[in-house]
């Protein structure tokens, strides 16, 4: 979904929320800088309800 604001790398992700405070999706810069989108709630959830409760292994440098 096309997001109606200016994002920057890195500094950029987060929540989107409506003109009520509810959350509508996740924010991503895009190519060109400064192009908003973001992904709806619908999608990331069926994405991230798997890893719900999950342990994360992070990776360590020299291993």
């Amino acid at each position: 979904m096309a997001a109606d604001l200016k994002l920057r790398p890195r500094i950029s992700d987060g929540v989107l929320v409506d003109d009520m405070g509810e959350v509508t999706g996740i924010n991503t810069p895009m190519a060109p800088p400064g192009t908003g989108m973001a992904v709806p709630h619908e999608t990331a959830s069926h994405f991230l309800e798997p890893a719900r409760g999950s342990r994360i292994m992070r990776a360590t440098p020299g291993r």
